[in-house]
């Protein structure tokens, strides 16, 4: 439902550019590095409209499961997302864990879409847990759908 909100968005307004990209980046650079949990940030600006800002983030090793390293995703997401209208979601995968989103300000004159990424450790041992205990519940984690993968320039 998110990927179809991002398009049907990105049909109707402009991506964000300018003073305002760089004002969003800075408070990225800002409220990411504070969230507990986060160790390192780095953002790479994409030519997608569906993925304008790709969040790679490293985990503290610390982090004791993929419910944490969802809250920290959602409370960096929170101090970036526009007060007006945000959506967004979490998904875990066997290769990473994936907080998208897409935010507009008031004034409805451009959209912020994109995504944070955790790969590498600490998530792989996360998995792995999680496997482990809900595996039988659940079924094991799959790894990140090619397509989505490529609307968030992982391909």
């Amino acid at each position: 439902m998110l990927e179809a909100l991002i398009d049907d968005i990105a049909a109707r307004l402009p991506p964000i550019d300018g003073g305002d990209l760089v004002g969003f980046r800075m408070d990225a650079d800002h409220y990411i590095p504070m969230q507990p949990g986060i160790v390192n940030v780095s953002v790479a600006e994409q030519d997608l409209k569906t993925c304008l800002l790709r969040f790679e983030v490293t985990l503290s090793p610390s982090t004791q499961s993929l419910q944490d390293a969802t809250d920290a995703l959602t409370s960096s997401w929170r101090e970036l997302a526009y007060n007006d209208f945000e959506a967004s979601s979490v998904g875990w995968y066997s290769d990473c864990a994936l907080l998208r989103f897409v935010t507009v300000p008031g004034d409805d004159q451009y959209f912020v879409s994109g995504s944070f990424v955790v790969r590498g450790a600490p998530i792989s041992d996360l998995v792995r847990a999680f496997d482990r205990d809900f595996a039988n519940l659940h079924g094991r984690l799959q790894p990140i759908p090619e397509a989505l993968a490529s609307r968030i320039g992982l391909r």
